[in-house]
């Protein structure tokens, strides 16, 4: 049986604000909690946007994934509203480092041809429709 994209991408979406408020949260502190997770994600965005141009080390993605697993593992391990924040944070900044990694191979991979068609498949989160079609681009 396979998961639709919409209602994985909804799953996710709706699982921290769901634990916290069943861990005693209020449903405005639980939507400071998660709003936590998007300042990463701004956090990431805005320091690899000025200091990275080419998606060639990837150990950076492989760390990045590391710290978004065990983040998310441990933030379901506390009740401290500081420590859940700071798990979150770093579930965004992990979760951003990775896109915006991802962003920069599929541009780096693409023709000038195709690249508006890439970015955009890639956005739209098919990473394997974008790299199936990347590789036939290239043959």
């Amino acid at each position: 049986m396979r998961l639709h994209l919409g209602a994985a991408v909804l799953l996710e979406r709706l699982f921290y604000p769901i634990l916290l408020i069943e861990q005693g949260f209020g449903s405005q502190a639980a939507g400071w909690l998660v709003g936590m997770r998007a300042l990463g994600a701004i956090a990431a965005g805005v320091v690899l946007a000025r200091f990275v141009k080419h998606a060639d080390d990837s150990s950076v993605p492989l760390v990045s994934a590391l710290a978004v697993a065990a983040s998310v593992g441990l933030v379901a391990l506390f009740t401290n509203p500081a420590i859940i924040g700071f798990f979150l944070f770093g579930v965004g900044l992990g979760s951003g480092v990775m896109t915006i990694y991802f962003q920069i191979l599929v541009s780096t991979l693409s023709s000038g041809e195709t690249r508006g068609s890439a970015m955009a498949l890639a956005g739209m989160g098919g990473a394997s429709r974008t790299f199936r079609l990347l590789s036939s681009w290239a043959l």
